[in-house]
């Protein structure tokens, strides 16, 4: 037994005997010291009225090892991880050494060569069998959903929970000059296991979220509600942070689907605007000279204010046009030239002395005209 693994043992008795933050990080450093990727934390979790998980051991997947592993061509390796010690381990008949086998055949095998081809495997024969396709969502709260499928199923191909009873040889276990303490581990801790140990495992939670996956809308808030259940008889705090971050991502979707149908009434009631004023600009051009006469003959405010309403309407109409988009230097002085005619008028119009409506109506109010006409 080489000194890396004596340290790890020795780590894994100092934390039988107290869980302090320093204990914890002597393990993560012993771990880190056997060369098999890079153990991001351990966490210690006091397991006293759910069933036992034992060690539990999951992976860090970004989300680009996400899209890598459902449509990517190339695959790679887990090189980084979680560990978590369930209490029982400590509270059963398992000793120290018993432990530190059961912890690195976990992670042995999950950051293994060809554990992401065989799930990818796995994917490819699910879709082939239930002849099922999946569309790719471009939010990233959906990969949530394929990470806890996926995660579930890393966990049931790597760790020791799931092993066949009646194998127990490793050929790393065995190079460690561990492989009495881990059969004796394995038949101690998880002889009489409640869990399903077939092989190969039944794989129901990935098979659930690409269900939900592509069913969102409708399968929602059954599935959060499902989730929260899981929960309630779970054990492992890193098992229930991927079930929290696919609940997380449940909420998230409805909220993002409300803004993506605000967004995209919002286009669509743009759309309906620069439609009509691409297609309004021959008509705009074409009531150029109406628009002379309305400001010409408007005598009263009333009839100035529409009709300036109406100009800076088209105005705007015809800046934005020229401003953003690309035209030939003979379609851009075309509607250049529009544009300073109608400012023209505007301008005339702003300048034109027009007369109060309510000072004259059908009972005339000559004293007010008199004053107008003096102002002049």
């Amino acid at each position: 037994m080489n000194d890396n693994v004596s340290n790890l043992i020795n780590s894994i008795g100092g934390l039988r005997i107290s869980q302090t933050p320093n204990q914890l990080e002597s393990v993560i450093n012993a771990l880190n010291a056997m060369g098999l990727g890079k153990c991001i934390d351990v966490i210690y979790t006091n397991n006293t009225d759910k069933m036992a998980f034992g060690i539990m051991v999951t992976p860090v997947l970004t989300s680009a090892n996400i899209s890598s592993i459902l449509i990517g061509d190339s695959s790679f390796t887990i090189n980084q991880y979680f560990v978590e010690v369930d209490s029982k381990v400590f509270s059963s008949t398992l000793d120290d050494e018993e432990i530190a086998a059961i912890m690195l055949y976990n992670i042995s095998h999950m950051t293994a060569s060809g554990l992401i081809d065989r799930l990818k495997e796995t994917i490819d024969i699910y879709f082939a069998t239930t002849g099922t396709q999946l569309k790719i969502q471009e939010s990233l709260q959906y990969q949530q959903i394929l990470a806890l499928g996926f995660i579930d199923t890393l966990i049931k191909f790597t760790n020791c929970l799931y092993l066949d009873r009646d194998i127990v040889n490793d050929p790393y276990i065995e190079d460690l000059g561990l492989s009495d303490s881990f059969e004796s581990g394995v038949r101690k801790f998880y002889g009489d296991s409640d869990y399903s140990t077939s092989n190969p495992p039944k794989l129901f939670i990935l098979n659930w979220c690409f269900i939900l996956y592509g069913d969102v809308e409708h399968q929602r808030i059954p599935a959060i509600n499902q989730l929260k259940r899981s929960k309630q008889i779970n054990a492992s705090y890193l098992y229930n942070k991927a079930i929290n971050n696919a609940i997380d991502a449940l909420y998230k979707i409805d909220t993002d689907k409300l803004y993506t149908e605000a967004a995209v009434a919002l286009q669509e009631k743009m759309g309906f605007f620069q439609n009509m004023k691409l297609n309004g600009l021959r008509s705009i051009e074409d009531d150029f000279y109406e628009y002379v006469m309305v400001a010409r003959n408007a005598d009263t405010a009333d009839e100035a204010m529409y009709a300036l309403r109406q100009i800076n309407a088209r105005l705007a109409i015809l800046e934005d046009y020229i401003r953003n988009n690309e035209l030939d230097e003979i379609e851009k002085q075309r509607w250049t030239d529009l544009y300073i005619k109608y400012r023209q008028i505007r301008d005339d119009l702003a300048k034109k002395k027009i007369y109060n409506k309510r000072n004259y109506g059908v009972f005339f109010d000559y004293n007010q005209l008199d004053r107008d006409l003096d102002e002049d």
